[in-house]
């Protein structure tokens, strides 16, 4: 393939992204990364187990919690959604496992030489292997997912809506109605769904997202009607966990299966996840916020690795939020928002430099060429 091909199908490539992209879907993205912040700051910052249980200010910021909760689904439904019909390229896989290696190893090397860290030769050594931990897991489950995707779409574009339909249905039934009882009141993790930290998980979303895509879901219905949906759904997390905490209180002498629906795999959180999807899939935006969307987005998943490395975790996030409980609900919200945010704009900003760094180096050319090489040489007639 020469240079004057590549060019062609970039430029076509272009032609067709300005045509089908739908900008809704970028801004879910965003949107979701910074919830996940979110919950990372409520969870590893120490707002959720320092704040006195029961109070306005514990039931507020639980609210905010299962709020944000439903952010993994929306990225992984955003994977099938995107990915059904995008070209699969192992390249695409092979630079986002570079952009992990940067954070991983890069934190854990800078870490060591300012003597904040202990971690000798094979500690620093694992952090090229990502896949092989679980640092971060999503990428961990992500990378076997992402080997399934041709299967996954030749399933979801060959086999019959009404197939498809059922299957996403028995699935469902069985992974977030049946399985999160049976989980809470019988018979443990018999499936190994870890509570949706798998691959299992995210290739059942993965399906989902490639469903909506394909055939969509309530097409006639308006925007507002999946907000309001998506409302009703935390709502009833939310209320679930405040009555069992009441009931289990009073008549077993402590809190138990409160947290029963909030889960990945929970149905409501489910719902919550997939009504924000058809909602964003409907949003359409000015010329100029496209323009800052399509600079933000790519750049959300660097958000996930440099908040998310255990290094930074322990010196700059774990317990380093307790304060926000000193102040009143209504302030804890702007505060719990206005940290989030703040940690959000930092990991995008050395996103932003790392991006500047790969397209001076031109990671992404010198991988795909390499893909194109070894095709070649495999299948020199195509």
């Amino acid at each position: 393939m020469n240079q004057n091909t590549i060019l062609t199908d970039r430029q076509t490539d272009r032609q067709t992204d300005r045509q089908t992209r739908n900008y809704g879907i970028d801004a879910l993205r965003i949107l979701s990364m910074l919830m996940i912040v979110i919950l990372h700051v409520l969870k590893h910052g120490g707002v959720l187990d320092s704040t006195e249980t029961f109070s306005v200010e514990y039931r507020t910021a639980w609210f905010i919690e299962i709020c944000a909760y439903c952010a993994v689904n929306c990225y992984a439904l955003i994977s099938g959604y995107v990915g059904l019909y995008s070209r699969h390229k192992y390249s695409s896989l092979i630079v986002l496992w570079l952009r992990v290696v940067f954070y991983s190893a890069g934190i854990a090397i800078i870490f060591r030489v300012l003597h904040l860290s202990n971690a000798n030769i094979k500690g620093i050594l694992l952090t090229f292997f990502p896949m092989l931990r679980m640092q971060y897991w999503y990428f961990t489950a992500y990378f076997l997912l992402f080997l399934f995707i041709p299967i996954l779409n030749s399933a979801i574009l060959n086999i019959s809506k009404y197939q498809l339909r059922i299957a996403i249905m028995a699935i469902l039934f069985f992974t977030s109605i049946i399985f999160p009882i049976a989980n809470t009141f019988l018979i443990g993790d018999i499936w190994n769904l870890g509570g949706g930290y798998t691959p299992i998980w995210l290739i059942i979303l993965y399906i989902i997202g490639g469903y909506i895509r394909k055939y969509g879901l309530f097409r006639n219905k308006k925007a507002i009607c999946f907000l309001v949906s998506c409302f009703i759904s935390v709502l009833f997390t939310w209320g679930f966990q405040w009555i069992m905490q009441i009931v289990t209180k009073r008549f077993l002498g402590e809190v138990r299966y409160d947290g029963m629906w909030i889960s990945y795999i929970s149905i409501s959180v489910l719902i919550s996840a997939v009504s924000l999807l058809l909602l964003f899939e409907r949003i359409h935006f000015t010329a100029w916020a496209i323009k800052i969307i399509s600079i933000i987005s790519p750049l959300t998943f660097g958000v996930y690795l440099v908040h998310e490395h255990t290094l930074i975790r322990e010196h700059f996030i774990k317990d380093r939020f307790v304060w926000i409980t000193n102040y009143s609900a209504p302030i804890q919200v702007v505060l719990i928002f206005s940290v989030a945010v703040a940690i959000f704009i930092i990991c995008i900003a050395i996103d932003y430099v790392r991006e500047l760094l790969f397209k001076g180096l031109r990671v992404k050319n010198l991988v795909t060429r390499a893909e194109n090489l070894i095709k070649n040489k495999l299948h020199p007639s195509s």
